[in-house]
């Protein structure tokens, strides 16, 4: 693996060190209803998981295929780019429903993947 991929996988799990720290601070918050803490725990997973695919956008997972006109087309990685996206906007939406500092960790979390999202879909280009 070319050390440029490392570098790109290291600068985009960044965004789950707000996640590890929003995930903690609840504990600590004061009570509030089950729906929002279920709605915040809910972000989280989904915070985690979308760093992940984030992550894997600069991997290149699917090999090349075919495109029947004799060259090749990287059509399912682009497609894994595009689709990256939808759950970092579902964090960013789901984190209102926390609390002081565990919001703001998992609002900067969101935003830190869109940026990188924007650097992988750069990446392809």
């Amino acid at each position: 693996m070319p050390y440029e991929v490392c570098y790109a996988i290291a600068l985009s799990l960044i965004a789950v060190a707000p996640i590890s720290f929003a995930w903690v601070s609840p504990k600590k918050a004061s009570p509030q209803s089950p729906l929002r803490s279920r709605l915040f725990a809910a972000s989280l997973i989904a915070g985690a998981l979308s760093a992940l695919l984030v992550c894997s956008c600069f991997l290149d997972p699917f090999p090349l295929i075919a495109d029947g006109r004799g060259g090749y087309s990287d059509i399912r990685n682009f497609r894994l780019v595009e689709f990256a996206v939808f759950p970092v906007f579902a964090v960013i939406l789901l984190s209102l429903a926390g609390r002081g500092k565990a919001r703001i960790l998992l609002l900067t979390s969101g935003i830190l993947q869109i940026c990188f999202w924007y650097l992988a879909l750069l990446a392809r280009d």
